[in-house]
């Protein structure tokens, strides 16, 4: 048992790269190609912050998911007996027109209500399975809150607060993906979680407000 310690924090780490910062990335992306950026500075709370972030983890969510069932189940009028792998698409569900108007728009304001963060939507979303951001169940994301504390508090923190202006100066497309942000999302079967871009890499340059510092950094 203790043998495989290092194994479950290596895979930990790794969840939280490919879901958390790589969902800070696509907030980031559409934050900085859309007024957005310039709304969350102005805005005193973190409910907007939040939605940005939930609405990052709809759109770009894992590609499937694989479970194994524990009791016999019935799906679509087929008799699904015990010990079967049954497989789903996240994606799917959370770009069903039916459940999101305007599904492949991205749209941080469907998850506010009335200005303020609307965590009984969030949770509804969840329970029913309509957009799994952190899982959901007893397949629920351990590091959900620390996933939180690091993406929105810290780096966006930094870069809100911390007064620092990007501009993303390489590696996007005009018209390509959601909204046109630049880049298409690449789900390929070694990336399950949320994906990369597809393509090279995205140049963004970070400059201090306060003053000369500049930094590239590539996604």
């Amino acid at each position: 048992m203790i043998a495989a310690y290092p194994y479950l924090i290596l895979t930990v780490l790794n969840g939280g790269h490919t879901n958390q910062t790589t969902t800070f990335a696509w907030s980031l992306l559409h934050a900085a190609r859309s007024p957005l950026l310039s709304t969350l500075r102005t805005r005193d709370t973190p409910d907007l912050l939040q939605a940005t972030f939930r609405e990052a983890g709809r759109l770009y969510t894992n590609l499937i998911l694989l479970r194994k069932t524990t009791t016999p189940q019935r799906i679509l009028e087929r008799d699904v007996p015990i010990g079967s792998f049954v497989a789903c698409s996240p994606v799917v569900t959370a770009r069903d027109p039916k459940l999101f108007p305007e599904p492949d728009k991205f749209l941080p304001q469907r998850w506010l209500e009335k200005d303020r963060f609307d965590e009984h939507g969030v949770k509804n979303a969840q329970r029913t399975g309509a957009s799994i951001q952190f899982g959901k169940g007893q397949h629920a994301c351990l590091g959900e809150k620390i996933g939180k504390v690091l993406v929105i508090d810290i780096l966006w923190g930094t870069l809100l607060r911390g007064g620092f202006d990007l501009e993303v100066i390489a590696g996007i497309e005009e018209g390509v993906g959601v909204d046109g942000v630049g880049i298409e999302a690449a789900w390929t079967e070694e990336n399950l979680g949320t994906p990369f871009e597809r393509g090279g890499p995205v140049m963004v340059r970070f400059k201090s407000l306060a003053g000369n510092l500049e930094r590239v950094e590539s996604r």
